[in-house]
């Protein structure tokens, strides 16, 4: 069994993993996969869902972050490159588009880390009630600004993702 340092430094080599694997995302040529683009697809749009049920009508940022990350989805769309082989297709995204994005959500993550690292070490589930704590969203500690940037990138790859489909599949069609 592990203990409390064992969690965090297996959380801890988790969390890099995953935020090096999108950031590989980002750059070069990648092989068009049906099943692997709608799983990102439904996987992003249910935390879409999933963080729009917690933020409903908690501050304008939340809705503003879903806005431009859609806005930014449809220019990397079109920015977006496809070749077709007769074996198999391929996309390139746009660099830039996926860096600023992907930089905004690290940059984020690491201004709030060391709240959060405070907040674990507090505990304060060890003496939660649920009768008596709520989540307040309104406060004006950065909540909100980490929720839009949250919306904005979980909304940008719900629909970079599903522009990826529609065009990589119409064009593997002609």
């Amino acid at each position: 069994m592990l203990n409390e340092s064992g969690w965090t430094l297996l959380f801890s080599v988790l969390v890099i993993f995953v935020v090096c694997r999108r950031f590989k995302r980002n750059f070069g040529r990648q092989r068009f996969r049906v099943a692997r683009l709608l799983f990102r697809v439904l996987l992003f749009g249910a935390l879409t869902l999933f963080l729009a049920a917690i933020a409903l009508g908690s501050n304008w940022m939340v809705p503003g972050g879903a806005v431009i990350g859609i806005a930014l989805a449809l220019v990397a769309i079109r920015l977006t490159t496809f070749e077709h082989t007769p074996a198999q297709s391929f996309y390139r995204p746009n660099s830039f588009i996926g860096l600023a994005v992907f930089s905004l959500f690290l940059g984020r993550l690491l201004l709030r880390l060391p709240l959060l690292i405070s907040f674990l070490r507090e505990r304060p589930w060890e003496n939660w009630d649920p009768a008596t704590s709520g989540v307040q969203l309104d406060r004006d500690d950065g909540v909100p600004l980490t929720l839009a940037i949250l919306f904005l990138l979980v909304t940008y790859y719900t629909v970079y993702y599903m522009g990826i489909l529609l065009r990589g599949w119409s064009g593997r069609q002609s």
